[in-house]
């Protein structure tokens, strides 16, 4: 019975930290896409305006070879491309 009352405790405290976390905090930056000089896009500062994340050669940045990682190849943007010869209007990283 104890234990029971224990971890209906430690249940009920998470459940409150979580709606309490949620009200007070920003969310929304654990999925946020972040690219490859580590500004989350969209809430950087200089980056609200560049909510998408575009990876140019998805081939290179997803090799095996390749140490960095995939967001290495990342830019934010402010709106992914429909066609390959759009332009597109992105903060640039020291790698791209």
């Amino acid at each position: 019975m104890v234990c029971c009352i224990i971890f209906s405790v430690a249940v009920g405290a998470m459940f409150f930290f979580s709606i309490l976390g949620y009200i007070n905090g920003e969310p929304w930056k654990l999925v946020a896409p972040i690219d490859g000089n580590n500004n989350i896009c969209g809430y950087s500062e200089g980056y609200e305006e560049y909510s998408h994340l575009y990876i140019d050669d998805i081939t290179e940045a997803i090799a095996p070879s390749n140490i960095m990682g995939i967001f290495s190849y990342g830019v934010c943007v402010k709106e992914c491309p429909k066609e390959k010869t759009d332009p597109i209007e992105c903060k640039t990283t020291s790698t791209v």
